[in-house]
């Protein structure tokens, strides 16, 4: 909103210079990278307090459907002021967005908000990591004793994985997307299938 004086609608042209395949081959990195990981709350949800009438499924729908709007939003808002070939040699072109807020000469510089938002939803992301692997360890075994552990070895493994930003780039591109439908959704859909058919017998 604040950057809406400075959108040029001419950086969209020419829309789908080169057809609409290569658009639809970028969009799995972001299926893979962003979206699958929403299964992480299937080990969460049982522990849900349910309130008479919430439905949790319909409230996780609406937030994922929320998050895509603002990432087209997002998206669509660095591809009509930054450019198009900026917006693509940038890793990260919404903190570059966030640069050009300025309102009045008062509200400007607003990078280090955008910062802020990024390390509370990194933050929020790994402790719903964490916590679905304690609960995948309660099964078998207190898990509280293995929190601290468990937390040390993801850190680890996170600095051993990715060593660089060129690497996870290389790995979002190729690899994530085939990974995340795998262990993400395919194991899922069937434990959910397997489950359903268990519950009726």
């Amino acid at each position: 909103m604040f950057v809406s004086p400075q959108l040029k609608i001419d950086q969209a042209k020419p829309v789908l210079e080169h057809g609409i395949t290569p658009t639809l081959l970028s969009v799995k990195t972001y299926i893979g990278f962003l979206f699958m990981e929403l299964s992480i709350f299937l080990m969460i949800l049982p522990y849900v307090k349910r309130t008479s009438g919430a439905k949790v499924g319909q409230a996780i729908i609406a937030g994922t459907g929320i998050c895509g709007l603002m990432l087209f939003v997002i998206t669509a808002a660095s591809i009509l002021i930054l450019s198009p070939s900026l917006t693509v040699r940038e890793t990260y072109p919404s903190y570059l967005l966030a640069k050009k807020i300025n309102v009045g000469d008062f509200l400007q510089r607003m990078e280090a908000f955008m910062a802020g938002i990024w390390f509370f939803n990194i933050y929020m992301k790994l402790v719903l990591c964490l916590l679905a692997i304690a609960l995948g360890i309660a099964q078998l075994c207190r898990y509280r004793p293995l929190l601290l552990p468990l937390g040390v070895i993801i850190f680890v493994y996170s600095l051993a994985i990715l060593p660089n930003m060129a690497y996870m780039v290389e790995l979002t591109g190729k690899l994530w997307t085939a990974f995340a439908l795998t262990f993400l959704l395919l194991i899922p859909l069937v434990l959910l299938i397997v489950g359903s058919f268990r519950s009726r017998n």
